[in-house]
């Protein structure tokens, strides 16, 4: 029963810690001159911070980060950029209009902690893991129960006998 009830809630934990509604639609847009940069996310240490973008060319822009990991990904004319921060203090996530015209971005940011994704993942799977465990248990249960004999009319329980004291004690 507790393994079907984290299964069912982990879902819910997890959309909580990453609250994807906030990514989509683009709810920002910034205009950038050729060689401008703004500031797409301030990221706290120990945090990640996702955003997608687009922009009037169809091409990526430069991402830099005042310090931790970057990864950016194009997809399909969207562009997503990931930034991990591993220090101690907060980065700045920030785009760099790398082209030689003026360009339009719209774009959607979410900064969330890999502490809650990853204990929201580890209560579905230890949802599925204890939910298949008290399956086998429930069903080994009905198979293996003691069945009960029915009384019938006239029989009577089984006589308790005494214990029987081996022969070696009585010739003590």
């Amino acid at each position: 029963m507790i393994g079907v009830v984290l299964f069912l809630v982990s879902p819910y934990m997890f959309n909580a810690t990453l609250s994807l509604d906030s990514l989509l639609p683009f709810k920002q847009e910034q205009s950038l001159n050729p060689g401008e940069n703004f500031t797409i996310a301030e990221v706290p240490p120990g945090k990640l911070a996702t955003a997608l973008y687009n922009d009037s060319a169809g091409l990526p822009l430069l991402i830099n980060a005042t310090g931790g990991q970057i990864s950016s990904e194009d997809l399909n004319g969207t562009f997503a950029a990931e930034c991990y921060n591993t220090g101690s203090s907060t980065v700045a996530l920030y785009l760099v209009n790398n082209m030689t015209a003026a360009t339009d971005v719209h774009y959607s940011t979410l900064t969330t902690s890999l502490t809650g994704m990853i204990v929201a993942v580890a209560a579905m799977i230890a949802g599925i893991f204890l939910a298949i465990g008290g399956s086998i248990t429930a069903l080994v249960g009905l198979v293996l129960k003691p069945r009960s004999r029915p009384q019938f009319e006239g029989q009577t329980a089984p006589q308790q006998r005494s214990p029987q004291l081996p022969p070696a004690f009585w010739r003590l």
